[in-house]
């Protein structure tokens, strides 16, 4: 297993990035299902399209919970 790291935005350095992707329907689960990641990012910190860099992480309690 790979250590856990943090995922950041390289114009700014924020953590607030996301990604395009695709979702469908799974209606035996009645949940949806990720399908597909595109290759885009986008901060929102910034509010540019960017390129990331991925930093280790040491201290499990660095990681930023989900919004």
């Amino acid at each position: 297993m790979s250590a856990p790291f943090t995922v950041h935005c390289s114009n700014c350095g924020g953590q607030n990035v996301r990604r395009d992707a695709h979702a469908e329907w799974n209606a035996e689960l009645q949940q949806w299902e990720l399908s597909a990641v595109y290759d885009a990012w986008d901060c929102d910190d910034c509010g540019h399209s960017v390129s990331v860099y991925e930093q280790a992480v040491h201290d499990p309690s660095e990681i930023k919970a989900s919004a």
